[in-house]
C-alpha cells in the first residue's frame, strides 16, 4: 500500500501541474488522494509546505533517476546518452512532475523549495 504522504504529494503534484497552484485548493486534493482534508494537515502545516516538498521531493526523485546511471567509467559521450535516457524515461513516467517542476515553481516555495531548485538545476 502507498505511503500516505506520498499519496498526497502525487495527488498535490497533478493537480498542481493541471490547475495551478492558486486553483488548487486543498480540499480537491484531498479529494483527489483519497484522503481526508484533515490528514494532509497531520503531513503538512499548509499548502505552501505541501507545494515545497512535492517540488523537493520529485526534484530529488529526478536527480536520483539520473545519478541511478552514472558510470565514471564511460566515456562522457555514452555518459551523456545514459543520462539523457534516463531523464526521458523519468518524464515519461512522470510527466505532471516535470511540468510542476519545470513550469510551475514559484514565490509559494519556501527557502528549502527554492535551495533545491537553484541545486538541481
Amino acid at each position: 500500500m502507498m505511503d500516505k504522504r506520498i499519496k498526497i504529494i502525487e495527488s498535490a503534484t497533478e493537480l498542481f501541474a493541471r490547475r495551478g497552484y492558486h486553483g488548487t485548493p486543498v480540499p480537491k486534493i484531498a479529494e483527489n488522494a483519497g484522503v481526508a482534508v484533515g490528514t494532509i494537515y497531520r503531513y503538512f502545516p499548509d499548502k505552501e509546505r505541501l507545494a515545497s516538498e512535492a517540488y523537493c521531493h520529485w526534484k530529488q526523485a529526478a536527480t536520483a533517476a539520473v545519478l541511478a546511471v552514472y558510470d565514471r567509467a564511460l566515456a562522457p559521450r555514452e555518459q551523456l546518452r545514459r543520462s539523457w535516457r534516463a531523464m526521458c524515461a523519468f518524464a515519461l513516467a512522470h510527466p505532471a512532475a516535470i511540468r510542476f517542476t519545470e513550469f510551475m515553481s514559484g514565490p509559494y516555495l519556501n527557502e528549502p523549495a527554492r535551495a533545491a531548485c537553484r541545486r538541481y538545476n
